[in-house]
């Protein structure tokens, strides 16, 4: 008889946040490839240890506790009769996704893939100059390049992204690697039984979209609504900033259940989780939601994160980054080629740019921001009064968070702010630059058990319970998604007034 996979798990890593993690020697030995060692080097939370100094932790750490909390959720749907997870290579499989799901992130995370993204709609797509019209006010139709060329903050940090390129979203990327040559060719003399046809599987359950129904309960744990990669940020991420969300990760895996369910005429199962543990799941979204704001959006966190993305598109338009670093069809012939090169492609990376454009002593714009990072210094945030004094007459009445449903209020409200700023940047000769951020709450794809015949429902279906606050009414004027999924969106309206730094 076949041993049970879990009796292979001899190999132990010890971690700040779970404790000791174990591991397969197999699994052990992909942690000390070049493809998984450079996420050592590749921070969680980007530049947000420049406000929370803890916030130090890597990529490498996160996926190792994303593997330990997919095991956790795997024993309990096995204790609960989900015999997928009873098959020795389903389960393998599983576990390989949830450690390898962030081996495609892009140095600084979030915050250098967002460049990629943007520059390469500026060189396919000629939609993208209305939509710098749209947010930096230059009447001719201008092109990226002219907006990182200039000289004026407002300018040179208005453009927002707007995009949505996945082949170049660290998800895809995660892909990409997993199929190239190199990779596959380690990947299999590591662990002996899995093919071509089980790496494609790995890749689909990292990007959410799995190629049989079999998969899908393994896909909701890997990449869903409440999946392990959320389970892991939020308490790894609260921890090592300081900032208080608790999250009872023990007691929402401890009511899942695997649920029978039909999508689009295919019989498969999916993950739901027992009525009980609706309020620590709903405790959950809202915790997710306060991590956005007081860490992610964090004024000054996320202003040094805006000017490293500005920087590096700048460095991207001009061609000064390197040439294998420079596309997606550069990455794949690297990845083929000269994998041990994509291991540089890290944070200290970026900090190599930063220091070509100071060592260039051109006192530009692109090099006062460089020095603005390297020696720490932020703009100042204007507080409550500025508000009062420039927006007395409008709908946008305060700086802080806002909670809103109704989407022509935001829209009216952010030309009004957007359109002040210009006044008062153009009026006053002040280095001002707004910005308008939002963030939805999304949880609707979660099944609550709601009797005991396993009748389960979307979350977002169930009535009378605190989430519905969440949601606007389906006759609302913004309802512009699927009826009744309009969700209400954290607004958030800041200023940054850069005159002392750029003087």
């Amino acid at each position: 008889m076949r041993k049970r996979f879990e009796d292979n798990l001899t190999e132990k890593i010890y971690d700040n946040v779970h404790g000791f993690i174990s591991l397969t020697k197999e699994e052990k030995e992909l942690l000390n490839t070049s493809y998984f060692q450079r996420l050592n080097f590749i921070k969680q939370l980007s530049l947000s240890h420049f406000v929370f100094p803890g916030a130090v932790h890597t990529r490498f750490s996160h996926s190792l506790g994303v593997l330990h909390i997919v095991e956790k959720m795997i024993q309990r749907l096995k204790a609960k009769n989900c015999t997928f997870f009873n098959d020795y290579k389903n389960h393998q499989i599983t576990r390989l996704a949830a450690l390898l799901h962030d081996i495609g992130h892009y140095p600084l995370s979030h915050t250098i893939e967002s460049s990629y993204k943007e520059y390469q709609l500026a060189e396919q797509q000629q939609s993208l100059k209305s939509l710098l019209v749209e947010n930096t006010g230059i009447t001719e139709q201008p092109s990226l390049k002219k907006i990182c060329d200039s000289n004026d903050i407002q300018t040179f940090l208005m453009h927002q992204e707007k995009v949505n390129q996945s082949e170049l979203h660290h998800e895809t990327f995660a892909k990409y690697i997993l199929q190239s040559g190199p990779f596959k060719e380690n990947f299999k003399k590591l662990f002996h039984e899995i093919n071509d046809s089980d790496i494609e599987i790995i890749a689909s359950l990292i990007v959410g979209q799995p190629v049989n129904k079999e998969y899908f309960i393994a896909s909701d744990l890997i990449n869903s609504r409440l999946d392990a990669d959320q389970m892991d940020y939020m308490k790894r991420d609260t921890i090592n900033t300081g900032i208080l969300a608790s999250v009872d990760i023990d007691f929402i895996i401890k009511n899942m259940i695997p649920y029978k369910i039909e999508i689009n005429g295919i019989k498969t199962e999916r993950v739901a989780f027992k009525e009980e543990a609706l309020q620590v799941i709903e405790q959950f979204i809202l915790a997710k939601y306060y991590w956005y704001s007081n860490i992610l959006y964090y004024d000054k966190t996320y202003i040094v994160n805006n000017i490293a993305k500005r920087l590096y598109t700048k460095l991207l338009i001009d061609k000064k980054i390197d040439e294998e670093y420079s596309t997606v069809n550069n990455f794949k012939s690297l990845l083929e080629n000269s994998p041990n090169k994509f291991f540089f492609f890290n944070d200290d990376y970026f900090w190599k740019q930063i220091h070509k454009i100071l060592s260039s002593k051109q006192k530009n714009m692109t090099y006062k921001l460089a020095n603005m990072l390297v020696n720490r210094q932020f703009p100042e945030v204007e507080k409550q009064n500025f508000f009062n004094k420039h927006f007395s007459n409008s709908n946008l009445i305060n700086s802080h968070c806002q909670i809103t449903g109704n989407e022509t209020e935001y829209k009216k409200a952010k030309a009004c702010f957007e359109n002040k700023i210009k006044e008062l940047n153009k009026k006053e000769k002040k280095f001002l630059y707004g910005t308008p951020i939002s963030e939805k709450i999304v949880c609707d794809d979660i099944f609550i058990q709601v009797s005991d015949k396993l009748k389960c429902k979307k979350i977002i279906d169930m009535p009378n319970h605190f989430f519905q606050q969440f949601i606007t009414n389906e006759n609302s004027e913004n309802n512009t998604d699927e009826q009744n999924t309009a969700r209400k969106t954290l607004k958030i309206f800041r200023v940054y007034n850069f005159e002392n730094i750029l003087s």
